[in-house]
């Protein structure tokens, strides 16, 4: 028997023996320290949710970047459409093709940077939706344990309770 077991089996056995000394009394504060249990899960969870909106409140700010990288971006496209138009419109002179392909030359390395910057932002998403996963995990783990020692506890206390109650009927019966 692991000792996880011997603290609920000795906790089921005091909550019985409490129970049956003075029964509105063990059923009152059972009751009470429920809700307290409840209240605090519930409290948890709400100061859990406000900690997500301020996080999520601090992404905006990336989230306006990105808006704004967007918006670059669909200027620097327009402007390389404009680009483009005018190669076609001004073929007839060496010299006019020659100044707009400089221009792309030093349009390029804008547009790359602009996607350097967009893909940091992309990964930084990531990473903070690696570190939620785990806490997620965490917080699932903790839950299942605690829902399994309880289910352990109410097991003991009817295994318990079903002993005594045979017990008590052999010993009527003798």
């Amino acid at each position: 028997m692991s000792l996880n077991t011997s603290l609920i089996e000795f906790a089921a056995v005091a909550w019985l023996d409490l129970l049956n000394k003075k029964p509105i009394l063990t059923s009152v504060i059972t009751i009470i320290f429920a809700i307290c249990i409840g209240f605090g899960i519930y409290f948890i969870n709400e100061h859990d949710k406000q900690r997500q909106e301020e996080r999520r409140l601090k992404n905006l700010q990336y989230e306006t970047q990105i808006n704004q990288l967007a918006e670059t971006e669909n200027n620097l496209k327009k402007l390389l459409e404009f680009i483009e138009f005018q190669k076609t419109n001004l073929k007839e002179t060496q010299d006019s093709v020659e100044l707009l392909k400089k221009e792309k030359e030093k349009l390029q390395p804008l547009v790359e940077s602009d996607q350097a910057v967009v893909e940091a932002l992309f990964q930084a998403q990531e990473e903070r939706q690696r570190k939620t996963v785990w806490r997620e995990r965490w917080v699932g783990f903790g839950f299942g344990l605690l829902a399994s020692l309880l289910a352990s506890f109410i097991w003991f206390i009817i295994k318990i309770s079903i002993t005594r109650r045979s017990r008590g009927l052999a010993e009527v019966r003798r």
